[in-house]
């Protein structure tokens, strides 16, 4: 879990941890679809086009059967990905 007034920064207990820093959580972080969007220009339809034809990560399905999130990692593994190919790195 990430304090919002500081994105470096995860909570461990009620003091913040430096992201790198020994001790800080590396718990995977899920994302819901706005946050996604948020982070990626892309539209709802757009991103279920770029899952269906394989170019984009899945989301996983939570506890409710409409209810799915993405991998905060694959997405921005994916972002980087994007950045690489433009660079041709």
């Amino acid at each position: 879990m990430q304090d919002s007034r500081h994105p470096t920064t995860a909570l461990r207990g009620s003091k913040p941890v430096a992201a790198g820093a020994p001790g800080a959580m590396l718990t995977p972080r899920l994302l819901r679809l706005d946050e996604v969007m948020a982070r990626v220009p892309l539209k709802k339809p757009t991103i279920y086009r770029a899952i269906r034809d394989g170019k984009f990560p899945a989301p996983v399905k939570l506890l409710g059967a409409r209810a799915s999130a993405w991998d905060e990692a694959e997405i921005g593994a994916w972002i980087a990905s994007r950045l690489a190919e433009r660079t041709g790195k």
